[in-house]
């Protein structure tokens, strides 16, 4: 007969699958709790309309500002005693400091709360504007112009990214976008028209010996306007869109979406991420603003005559300063009207195909001007 099988004891079973009291004591709960501070929490509602309102006034008042400059390009070389040729060298060096400023802008704008940026960045233009016409020489002008190209760079890339964070997967997101770049052209013929009181009403090109006016050499007559005073005028403009800026900080760091929130959801148990990086899916649309804004500054049609418009009227034409202000300001005008079309157009038809649209019209002017745009 096969040998029996003993049979384990019951209690014994029972016992050694039973902590002992003693032993569960000393034990102390673990209880995974991870939690990180967000530097632009999460925004609905009202709270988002404001925000979005905030950008379109930094726009408005003070972005807009920076278009301003050009406009002035003739007043600006009369106030320096240089040429025309010589003034003209700040529009490559605020090309170059408007593309780094969106670069810093894309980089910092997923790691540090958007409207602290913002609210630095504006300081730092408003600061330039304020002070760039009474630098004591022409080279200390396109340094303190070209500090607030980069602050004006930052700003456009870190609203930009922020306003499609804000409003993801919405469907007037794409109406809203074209609504905001309106803002910023009814700002720039705005001030436009502002401007031109400000500029001096007797600098013409047949006053300035404009068969002098490109050699290096040759210098426009003595200044008598009041530009520096259009930049102050400009510069305390923002202050609008700063203190909206302040407030919301203020709300971002204190009001009730500041608390701490739950580590990245994507995060397993153990600690190890179970997915991609939630900043860099954040990150993204900075990104695309930032390759999207230095290819814009490097084909730009708009920055090529908002930079020229007024040098052209004035040596081509034998236009006046505050003349040649007033086309640049119906420039921009045109431009308005067709942000404005847009934001109806954009709620019916894909973005690629307005962009279609668009470059088709762009190259069709640039024929109609080749072929009759000629000076008498």
């Amino acid at each position: 007969m096969p040998a029996s099988v003993n049979e384990p004891d019951s209690a014994n079973i029972t016992e050694a699958f039973t902590e002992p009291e003693d032993a569960l004591a000393n034990v102390e709960p673990r209880v995974e709790c991870s939690y990180s501070v967000p530097s632009n929490p999460p925004t609905r509602g009202l709270v988002r309309v404001i925000k979005t309102l905030s950008l379109f006034a930094n726009f408005f008042f003070l972005l807009a500002a920076c278009a301003q400059t050009s406009a002035a390009l003739v007043d600006l070389a009369s106030l320096y005693s240089v040429s025309l040729a010589a003034i003209s060298v700040f529009q490559s060096v605020n090309c170059v400091a408007y593309i780094s400023g969106t670069w810093i802008g894309g980089l910092l704008c997923t790691r540090v709360n958007v409207f602290g940026l913002l609210t630095a960045f504006s300081a730092l233009l408003m600061a330039g504007l304020a002070v760039c016409s009474f630098m004591p020489n022409v080279l200390l002008f396109f340094g303190v112009s070209g500090l607030g190209a980069v602050a004006g760079g930052a700003i456009d890339s870190i609203a930009n990214s922020h306003y499609l964070t804000m409003w993801e997967g919405h469907r007037i997101r794409d109406s809203l976008m074209q609504g905001l770049h309106a803002a910023w052209s009814a700002g720039a013929m705005g001030l436009g028209a502002v401007l031109k009181s400000f500029l001096d009403p007797n600098l013409t090109s047949t006053k300035a010996n404009a068969s002098q006016l490109l050699s290096d050499d040759a210098q426009l007559p003595p200044y008598s306007g009041h530009v520096q005073f259009a930049y102050i005028l400009f510069a305390s403009l923002g202050a609008i869109p700063l203190c909206s800026h302040i407030g919301l900080l203020v709300w971002d760091r204190c009001g009730p979406t500041a608390g701490p929130r739950p580590a990245d959801a994507s995060a397993s148990k153990d600690g190890k991420g179970g997915g991609r990086p939630r900043r860099l899916l954040a990150g993204r649309p900075a990104l695309i603003m930032v390759a999207f804004a230095v290819s814009v500054r490097v084909f730009d049609v708009e920055a090529f005559v908002s930079s020229f418009l007024s040098s052209y009227l004035f040596y081509g034409l034998n236009w006046s300063t505050p003349d040649a202000s007033a086309a640049f300001s119906v420039f921009f005008a045109g431009q308005f009207v067709g942000r404005l079309l847009s934001v109806i157009v954009s709620a019916f038809v894909r973005p690629l195909h307005i962009l279609l649209a668009n470059g088709c019209l762009i190259v069709l002017a640039g024929i109609v001007l080749g072929l009759f745009g000629g000076t008498e």
